[in-house]
């Protein structure tokens, strides 16, 4: 319990420097949190999607999984309460602007508007928190089509609205897919390294689990490559002034390396190490296989977001201390969860 306290006095104290940051921009700050706070969001969103293909089908590893996953699920309302100081600051700072030089419809600035933002996104976290209350008391057929749909809309529709709209006109038809993908990968890198690592009720784990959590981590992590060169290729191809840029920001410069780092983690590494049968049966392979993932998602989130800010620089040590603070805030949370 001590530890539990300590973690959560270090999560209070990161969370608070950040927002207390002197000479940094109220902007810079709320960036730095929402990052932190959309990538472990990752681990409850990616658990709920997880659970509803599992039941609809009919997948064998879904049975002992179940456990962990709703586990991770309650780390949805954990991350509402601390979506809330960005739930308050976003519209001020965050909220579509209309450049001179780059007409838009009316109907899209009446869209990201303050009030129209602040509403839709208290019906993301509503939604999202029923589900996985839902799923702590029930995990049939049915909960699991309305979690699938459910998620399918409240995603996409959170993609325009928290990274599409800092970077209008830029727009992807398949940046929600693309989003749903990412927190399929954290959810099941949750899962592997809560399972695996013995943060669940059931300390041993059969070899069949073992193999069912790799070959998840492999499809999941090929699944998100897959979307990422598409939408790649789409823009090479179209060449299209308004999307070019975007990509341009990101394969230049200092986030080249994170692109690097993005091919690599969520490729080369899972597709190259679950080549090997020996090793997807490897229970501490699995493990560290899916604990990179997971840094690798939270790399992607940075990604997403942190070039399109451009009006005020963001600083890195403000960002490593709201994903600490976050994390040890969630991580203490879910262990409670698990001992309960």
């Amino acid at each position: 319990m001590k530890t539990k306290a300590l973690g959560l006095a270090i999560s209070a104290a990161s969370i608070a420097a950040v927002w207390a940051w002197p000479n940094v921009a109220l902007e810079s700050k709320v960036a730095a949190h929402f990052v932190a706070v959309l990538c472990w969001a990752g681990l409850g969103l990616g658990a709920l999607l997880l659970a509803s293909v599992g039941v609809l089908c009919n997948s064998k590893w879904y049975d002992p999984l179940l456990p962990m996953l709703r586990i991770l699920m309650l780390s949805v309302p954990i991350q509402f309460l601390l979506f809330v100081p960005i739930f308050i600051a976003w519209p001020r700072t965050h909220g579509f602007v209309q450049a001179p030089e780059l007409p838009l419809p009316e109907v899209l600035v009446q869209w990201l508007s303050a009030p129209a933002w602040a509403c839709r996104a208290a019906l993301y976290w509503c939604v999202w928190c029923a589900l996985a209350l839902m799923w702590q008391r029930s995990s049939g057929p049915r909960i699991a089509v309305v979690t699938a749909v459910s998620m399918a809309i409240t995603l996409s529709l959170s993609a325009v609205d928290w990274i599409m709209s800092l970077a209008a006109p830029w727009q992807s038809s398949v940046l929600g897919v693309y989003l749903v993908a990412g927190a399929m990968v954290a959810g099941i890198s949750g899962a592997a390294v809560g399972t695996l690592g013995g943060m669940g009720r059931e300390r041993r784990v059969s070899t069949s689990v073992v193999w069912a959590l790799a070959r998840l981590l492999f499809t999941l992590n090929f699944f998100w490559a897959y979307l990422a060169v598409t939408q790649a290729l789409i823009v090479y191809m179209g060449d299209l002034p308004d999307e070019v840029p975007w990509f341009l920001a990101r394969v230049r410069g200092a986030y080249a390396f994170e692109t690097f780092v993005l091919a690599v983690g969520h490729f080369v590494l899972p597709c190259g190490v679950f080549l090997f049968e020996r090793l997807k049966r490897h229970a501490g392979v699995v493990m560290i296989v899916g604990a990179v993932s997971f840094i690798v998602h939270a790399v992607d989130v940075h990604w997403l977001v942190i070039p399109s800010i451009r009006s005020a620089p963001v600083p890195m040590v403000a960002q490593l201390l709201a994903f600490v603070g976050v994390g040890l805030c969630t991580v203490v949370g879910l262990r409670l969860r698990s001992r309960a």
